[in-house]
């Protein structure tokens, strides 16, 4: 199998190198490397050259403008050449034997998509004794059986860690609107084949600045004060939540079973009344939620999502 990396960059200079470096030391070595930069103002691009200059390995560089971060993957993966595509970010560094041990699960036919467990780091590389799985836990045993189950309560797949068929994601695009690569990646991947969840940190994923994932614990009551306090974000993140499955739906009607067909709608309808619940007024849209208690267990963070949309209702 011919492996390609495609790296997307956007001022990336303080990370960049250790990544690339990380790459091109795999004990399997990759076939290709594309990187996708966004329009970096700072040394990215010249950084990017002068390593992959000093490899044997193919390499491209694309010089894309500000196309985001879902659609700069979307072009960077189209451009590559492999079998299997690897994706990655800008700032984290992969364990040596990251590309051998995720290639080997490509050998089943049937395996579509792969993404690993990681190490959560800091910006200096050292250990915050967390691992990813950790702040998005979810039944590993399951994934091979109802991966779509655990994809309509959340994303899990973190693109930093993934891989998949090139040609297989061809006909996963365009990638929507207001989506992120990696979950339409993992969402589309159920019509293709299964899922491994490999339960390694095949890297090192850096924390710093924005990216920081799950670095603060809070409390039942205070994520209550601060969902009542941001009910238009909330209101807004539903929104977003209702057109991803809707996107998915469309997508997917055609191409998998009737039952993951009706699922996806079960789950397209919930939130989508959701989004409608204020308009319902207290007491129906009480009767809404206790009706739908089972579908915010699906869908949704279960009894306190359920609880603190009553206390939105009774706020009026």
């Amino acid at each position: 199998m011919k492996i390609s990396v495609a790296v997307c960059t956007y001022n990336g200079e303080p990370y960049i190198r250790e990544q690339l470096e990380s790459i091109l030391a795999q004990s399997r070595s990759v076939d290709e490397i594309v990187v996708g930069d966004d329009g970096s103002s700072d040394k990215t691009i010249e950084i990017v050259t002068n390593v992959l200059q000093k490899s044997d390995v193919s390499y491209r560089i694309l010089q894309n403008k500000k196309l985001g971060v879902a659609q700069n993957f979307a072009t960077t993966i189209q451009a590559c050449d492999g079998d299997i595509v690897f994706t990655s970010d800008q700032d984290d560094v992969w364990m040596p034997n990251k590309v051998k041990r995720i290639e080997e699960q490509f050998c089943d036919p049937e395996v579509a998509l792969v993404f690993t467990n990681a190490l959560l780091v800091n910006h200096k590389l050292e250990s915050l004794s967390r691992k990813l799985w950790e702040v998005y836990p979810f039944d590993q045993a399951q994934v091979e059986t109802s991966f779509l189950d655990i994809l309509l309560k959340y994303n899990v797949v973190t693109g930093a860690t993934m891989a998949f068929r090139r040609e297989q994601f061809l006909q996963m695009l365009p990638i929507p609107s207001g989506c992120l690569h990696d979950e339409w990646i993992a969402i589309r991947s159920v019509q293709f084949g299964k899922a491994i969840a490999l339960d390694e940190m095949l890297i090192q994923y850096r924390q710093h600045g924005g990216n920081v994932v799950g670095a603060k614990k809070e409390s039942f009551f205070q994520k209550t004060e601060k969902y009542l306090n941001n009910f238009q974000k909330v209101t807004e993140i539903k929104k977003n939540k209702y057109e991803f499955y809707n996107n998915a739906w469309n997508a997917l009607k055609k191409n998998v079973s009737v039952e993951k067909r009706e699922k996806l709608q079960r789950c397209v309808k919930y939130w989508r009344e959701s989004l409608e619940l204020q308009e319902k007024g207290l007491v129906s849209g009480t009767k809404w939620i206790i009706s739908s208690l089972k579908c915010y267990q699906k869908y949704y963070t279960g009894i306190r999502g359920a609880f603190r949309d009553w206390v939105v209702l009774l706020k009026g």
